[in-house]
């Protein structure tokens, strides 16, 4: 999971991709991304196995420099996120 603004854009970019049996989520784009002390939170919307059009929000907290992703909510949900 990374995401960052590159200079003079205006949407985030980067990828977030979330494997387990059978399920591959990567992200197509990202809508928008906030950075506040350790905490990292971003919206966009990305495919299952390929296929689809899904929104997701995520917060990743860094704790000793190790990124854990701490909450996701509207994740997978078809559409706009």
């Amino acid at each position: 999971m990374n995401a960052r603004y590159q200079k003079n854009k205006a949407e985030p970019v980067g990828n977030t991709q979330l494997k387990a049996d059978g399920f591959d989520f990567r992200s197509s784009s990202y809508e928008w991304l906030v950075l506040a002390g350790s905490n990292d939170q971003y919206e966009g919307t990305g495919t299952v196995n390929g296929a689809g059009n899904f929104g997701f929000l995520l917060m990743k907290v860094r704790r000793a420099g190790v990124p854990v992703l701490h909450e996701a909510q509207r994740f997978l949900q078809p559409g706009r996120p």
